[in-house]
C-alpha cells in the first residue's frame, strides 16, 4: 500500500496527535498508579514519622514523632511548585485555628536557600520549616506539594499529592474541630 503525498502531512499530524494524547494518558496513568503506590506503602509502615529533619537555619532537626498527642501535616513544598504557596496558605488557616492541637512541619524540597528565605519572609506562616530533600527522595514522594497528614496517636490518616481543591482538608477541619 504507498500513500499519496497529498495525504502524508495531514496523516503525519493525525499520528502526532493520537501519539501525544496516549503520552498524556499512559503519564498520567503512570502517575495515579505512583501514588497509590506510595499511598499504600507509607501508611503500612512507620519509619517516616521517626525521620530527623534539620531545622533551616538551625543546628536543631525534628521529626512526626516529636509532636505525639498533636495531629501534624508534614508538608513537602518548594518555591518552584506553583501549587506550594495555595496549599500553605489553606494549611495556616488550619495551623492557626488549631494552635494547640496542630503542628505543620514545611519540609522544603531541593530549592535554593535565598529563595527559601524570601519566601518565609514574605510569609508568616506558623510551620516548623525543615530541610526535606534528602527525606523527599528516600521515601520516593512522587508529586509536588504532597501533604501527610498525621492523627496525635502518629498513625498516617491520610496524604494528598498536589493542587488542593476545595474539600481536600475538610475531613482534618472536622476532624480538628471534634478533637480527635
Amino acid at each position: 500500500m504507498k500513500l499519496d503525498q497529498k495525504y502524508f502531512v495531514p496523516f503525519l499530524a493525525v499520528a502526532a496527535i493520537l501519539t501525544a494524547i496516549l503520552i498524556t494518558f499512559f503519564t498520567i496513568s503512570s502517575q495515579k498508579g505512583q501514588r497509590q503506590v506510595f499511598r499504600d506503602f507509607v501508611m503500612q509502615q512507620d519509619t517516616l514519622r521517626y525521620e530527623r529533619m534539620p531545622l533551616l537555619n538551625e543546628e536543631d532537626s525534628l521529626s512526626v514523632s516529636d509532636f505525639k498527642g498533636k495531629f501534624v501535616i508534614l508538608d513537602f513544598w518548594a518555591t518552584w511548585s506553583n501549587f506550594s504557596e495555595d496549599v500553605h496558605f489553606q494549611i495556616s488557616e488550619l495551623a492557626r485555628q488549631h494552635a494547640d492541637t496542630l503542628q505543620v512541619i514545611a519540609g522544603v524540597v531541593e530549592d535554593r536557600q535565598e529563595k527559601i528565605d524570601a519566601y518565609i519572609e514574605r510569609h508568616d506562616y506558623p510551620f516548623h520549616f525543615v530541610e526535606g530533600t534528602t527525606v523527599f527522595n528516600k521515601y520516593d514522594i512522587p508529586g509536588m506539594p504532597t501533604e501527610i497528614v498525621y492523627n496525635p496517636e502518629g498513625e498516617i490518616i491520610d496524604v494528598f499529592f498536589g493542587y488542593p481543591d476545595s474539600t481536600q482538608f475538610d475531613s482534618l477541619r472536622i476532624l480538628l474541630n471534634n478533637g480527635r
